[in-house]
C-alpha cells in the first residue's frame, strides 16, 4: 500500500473457552480476509483478550476489554453450551455502547453442533437464561454448524455492511498527517529563528566592514598629508610628487590585502586538513566499526531498528513489545531493546523480530566490551516485499537467514554475524539501488539474495568483484543469464547458488507428464527470465518426448479473457491425456499473476495444471473454495525442494512448535531451506578463512566459495558447488493436499 490511507475497522471476538478452536480459526480467516481489503485501503483489526497484558493494574482486567469494546466497530460473540460471567458482561458493554452512539453493529452466534450428553451440565441454563433474555430484548441471533459455516455467514455480512462502514471511518492516516504538520511547523519556526541569526550575524559583519572601510580611509588621509609635508606643506604638483604619493598608497593597500589574504589561506588549509582527516577517520571506522554498517541507512535498509522495515507481516501491525524493542535497538539501548524483542519473538515468530533480536544481542555484547570488533561478521539478505511478491515468500527467506544466524551466533563462541536486511520490492530499480548501497557499506563480506532470476540479472554486474552474491531462489540456469546478458559482463564468479535450476525442475516435470501417460500439453508461458529459463528448458524436454506441445500462449501480450472454455470443447476428447502447463513469472507482473489464477478457475478441473515453482503459494490453495477439493488437487508443481517429516520437525522445534505469521503451523519450505543453506554457505567461507589465520574478507570469502574442495552441510543435505552452481542438483513434484483443513501441499512421485 506504501503510504496510502489505511482505516482500521476493529472487530471485538468474545467467547468461552470451549470455543478455543472457533476462535483461532476466525482469527486465521480475519487474517486472510485483509488479504483483500488491504488493497482497498481496509484493514480488519481482531481485538481479543490474548492481546492484553494479564498484570496487575489500577483498574479490573474485564474493564480493560469493556473499554477495548467501546473502541470497536463491530462485536462478535460465539457460544455452544454456556455463557460464561464475563462473555455476558462483554456483550451487555456492546449493547450499552450500541444504544448510547448505534455505531457499533453486534453479531450474536450459537454453535449449533451435538452436544455429548455427559457434558451437560447446570451450566447449560446460563445458555437458556441468556437465550431468552435476547428474545425480551429483540436482538436477533444466528446459528452456525461448524467453523466454515460461521467463516460463510460472516462473510456475507461483512460484503453487506463494509461500504457504509468504512465511509464511516475515518482514516489511520490522519492522525500521522496531523502529526508531520506539527513537526513541519516546528521545523518552520526553526527555520525562522535560524534566519534571523543569520541576518544579524551578516548586520555585525556589514558593519564590521563598514568600520574597516573608515579605518582605511582615514589613513589614507594621514598619508596624503604626511607626504604634503614632506614636499613642502602644499599637495603635490610636480609628475615626481604625484608618482611617489600613489606609490606609497598602493603599497600601503597591498600590505593589507597581503594581511588579509594571508588569515583566509590559513583557514582554507585548515578546512581541508580537517576535512582530509574525517574521511580518513570515516573510512577506518567504515572499515573496523561492525555498527557501521547500520548507521545511517536509507528506508529500505535495516539492522531491526526501523518500525516500517518491512511492512510484514501486515501493514502497520506491530506487536506493542516489537514496536517499543525497535524503539530502544533505535536509541542504542540495546539491553532494553533485546528484553522488548524476546518477548514479542515468543508470541509471533515474526522473521524480522528474529533477526531485530539476534543484531540486538551482538550490539549488547559489543557495547558491554564482551567481545571485540574484530570477530563480528556483516552479511546482508536482499529479498522483496510488495504488493506482487506474497509476504510468505520474503518471510521464508528471511527466516532462513535468521535462522542460521541464531545458530551461528550460539556455536560459534567468540565469533558473532550482524544480518543487515534490505527490501529490493523484487523488481530491477529496487535491486540496483539495494546493491548500490551495499557495496559501499566496506564492513559487509557478502549478500544472500535475490529473491528472483529477474532481479538477480541487472545487479550481477554491481557485485562483480566487489561483493559475493548467493541467490538462494534464482532458479535460471547460468547459461540462460549469459545468454541475456551479451552487453554485459560474462564474468559470473562471484555468484553462487544453492538450488537447482530450472533444467533440472523441467526435466523432472516431462518425466512425470509422459509416465502418466499425457500426450498433449497447452503452454501458457510469461516473459520474464525465470519463466523463459523453464519454458526452453521444458521444450526442449518435451521435444524428445512423444508430447504434443502445441499450442502455445504467450500470457503478458495476451488479453486478460483467456478462452479456457474453447480449449475444453476442442480438446475434450482427450481432456484426460490434456495439461495446462502455466509458466509463471517470479511475482514481477500482477496482472499475469491474476491471468494464471482466472485460468486454473476457469479450468475447474477438466485438465491437469502443471507449472513451475512460483504456483506454490497460498492464494491457489486458497481457491478450494471456489472451484473445490477435486479440481485443486488436479495439479502437480516442480519445486526445488520439499522437506521430510524429520527436515519439517528442525524448524518447529526452533519456533517452539508456534505458527509462523503467513502459516497455521511452523512449516517448512523451499525457500526458507534455501535460504538457510545460502546462509550457511557464507558463514562456513568465513568460519574456513579464520581456521586459516586470515582475516574475512570479501575477496577470500569469494575465493573460499571458489575452491573445488569447499563444501557445507545444509538443511537439504550436503552442498557442494560445480561452476559456482550446486554439483547434486534435485527436484520434487508436490500436489495441492485438502484432506486437512485448511488445504497443504503434498509430495508425489514422478
Amino acid at each position: 500500500m506504501g503510504n496510502e490511507i489505511i482505516k482500521i475497522i476493529k472487530i471485538f471476538l468474545a467467547s468461552s473457552s470451549e470455543l478455543k478452536d472457533d476462535r483461532e480459526q476466525f482469527e486465521i480467516f480475519i487474517n486472510r480476509k485483509n488479504k483483500k481489503y488491504i488493497e482497498q485501503g481496509i484493514f480488519l483489526e481482531l481485538v481479543v483478550w490474548e492481546d492484553f497484558i494479564d498484570a496487575m493494574s489500577k483498574t479490573r482486567l474485564q474493564d480493560e476489554y469493556n473499554k477495548a469494546i467501546t473502541e470497536c466497530h463491530i462485536f462478535v460473540s460465539l457460544f455452544h453450551t454456556k455463557v460464561g460471567k464475563y462473555t455476558e458482561e462483554e456483550f451487555l458493554k456492546a449493547l450499552e455502547t450500541f444504544k448510547a452512539n448505534g455505531n457499533l453493529r453486534i453479531y450474536t452466534y450459537f454453535k449449533n453442533a451435538p452436544i455429548n450428553a455427559g457434558q451437560i451440565g447446570p451450566e447449560i441454563m446460563t445458555l437458556l437464561n441468556f437465550k431468552e433474555r435476547l428474545h425480551n430484548l429483540g436482538h436477533f441471533h444466528t446459528s452456525y454448524a461448524d467453523i466454515n459455516d460461521l467463516k460463510h455467514k460472516f462473510s456475507e455480512q461483512l460484503n453487506k455492511i463494509m461500504p457504509k462502514l468504512a465511509g464511516e471511518i475515518e482514516p489511520a492516516f490522519h492522525q500521522e498527517q496531523q502529526e508531520i504538520e506539527q513537526a513541519l511547523k516546528r521545523e518552520i519556526q526553526q527555520l525562522e529563528q535560524q534566519k534571523q541569526e543569520i541576518e544579524q550575524a551578516l548586520r555585525r559583519e556589514i558593519q564590521q566592514l563598514k568600520q574597516q572601510k573608515q579605518e582605511i580611509e582615514q589613513a589614507l588621509r594621514r598619508e596624503i598629508r604626511q607626504l604634503e609635508q614632506q614636499i613642502g606643506g602644499h599637495r603635490p604638483c610636480t609628475l615626481l610628487d604625484k608618482l611617489i604619493v600613489n606609490i606609497r598608497n598602493t603599497i600601503n593597500l597591498f600590505r593589507r590585502w597581503l594581511i588579509e589574504l594571508n588569515k583566509w589561506f590559513k583557514f582554507a588549509i585548515l578546512c581541508i586538513l580537517a576535512l582530509i582527516l574525517s574521511l580518513v577517520i570515516f573510512y577506518v571506522r567504515e572499515i573496523t566499526d561492525p555498527l557501521s554498517a547500520c548507521n545511517n541507512t536509507p528506508d529500505f535498509i535495516s539492522c531491526g531498528e526501523k518500525l516500517g522495515f518491512p511492512d510484514y507481516p501486515s501493514p502497520g501491525q506491530l506487536l506493542p513489545e516489537e514496536e517499543k524493542g525497535r524503539e530502544e535497538f533505535a536509541k542504542g539501548n540495546y539491553k532494553e531493546a533485546i528484553s522488548y524483542l524476546e518477548k514479542a519473538w515468543e508470541k509471533e515468530k515474526d522473521p524480522v523480530t528474529l533477526i531485530a533480536l539476534n543484531n540486538a544481542r551482538v550490539m549488547y555484547q559489543l557495547k558491554s566490551g564482551t567481545i571485540s570488533p574484530k570477530n563480528v561478521f556483516t552479511i546482508a539478505v536482499s529479498t522483496g516485499f510488495g504488493d506482487k511478491i506474497p509476504p510468505d515468500f520474503g518471510g521464508s527467506i528471511l527466516t532462513g537467514v535468521g535462522w542460521q544466524q541464531a545458530e551461528f551466533n550460539k556455536n560459534n563462541g567468540i565469533f558473532k554475524l550482524i544480518v543487515v536486511m534490505a527490501n529490493d520490492s523484487n523488481n530491477k530499480d529496487g535491486a540496483l539501488k539495494v546493491a548500490k548501497e551495499l557495496v559501499g557499506r566496506e564492513r559487509i563480506i557478502g549478500v544472500i539474495g535475490p529473491y528472483s532470476s529477474h532481479a538477480t540479472y541487472y545487479v550481477l554486474d554491481d557485485y562483480l568483484k566487489e561483493l559475493v552474491l548467493i541467490s538462494p531462489t534464482s532458479t535460471a540456469t547460468r547459461e540462460y543469464f549469459k545468454a541475456q546478458n551479451k552487453n554485459k559482463s560474462q564474468d559470473f564468479s562471484w555468484f553462487f547458488r544453492p538450488i537447482s535450476t530450472t533444467e533440472i525442475a523441467a526435466k523432472n516435470l516431462v518425466k512425470y507428464l509422459e509416465k502418466k501417460g499425457y500426450i498433449k500439453v497447452i503452454i501458457f508461458y510469461d516473459n520474464d527470465l525465470v519463466a523463459q529459463s523453464f519454458y526452453e528448458n521444458f521444450t526442449k524436454q518435451l521435444k524428445q518426448s512423444s508430447i504434443n506441445i502445441k499450442p502455445e500462449v504467450n500470457i503478458t501480450k495476451s488479453p486478460i479473457d483467456l478462452d479456457v472454455d474453447s480449449l475444453k470443447q476442442k480438446f475434450n476428447q482427450i481432456k484426460d491425456k490434456t495439461a495446462l502447463v502455466l509458466i509463471s513469472d517470479a511475482f514481477i507482473d500482477t496482472e499475469s499473476k491474476e491471468k494464471k489464477i482466472q485460468i486454473i478457475k476457469e479450468n475447474r478441473g477438466t485438465f491437469l495444471i502443471a507449472g513451475n515453482n512460483p504456483l506454490f503459494n497460498d492464494e491457489v490453495l486458497e481457491l478450494v473454495d471456489t472451484i473445490g477439493r477435486e479440481s485443486l488437487e488436479k495439479m502437480v508443481i516442480a519445486i526445488p525442494w520439499y522437506p521430510s517429516d524429520e527436515e519439517s520437525k528442525k524448524l518447529a522445534d526452533f519456533v517452539d512448535q508456534k505458527p509462523l505469521p503467513w502459516s497455521t503451523k511452523p512449516k517448512l519450505n523451499w525457500q526458507m531451506a534455501m535460504a538457510y543453506d545460502a546462509t550457511k554457505m557464507l558463514v562456513e567461507a568465513i568460519v574456513q578463512q579464520l581456521e586459516q589465520g586470515q582475516t574475512p574478507s570479501r575477496e577470500g570469502t569469494r575465493n573460499t566459495l571458489a575452491k573445488d574442495d569447499f563444501n557445507t552441510e545444509g538443511l537439504t543435505g550436503k552442498i557442494t558447488l560445480k561452476e559456482s552452481d550446486r554439483e547434486d542438483q534435485s527436484s520434487s513434484l508436490i500436489s495441492p493436499d485438502c484432506s486437512t483443513t485448511p488445504c497443504d501441499w503434498r509430495k508425489i512421485n514422478p
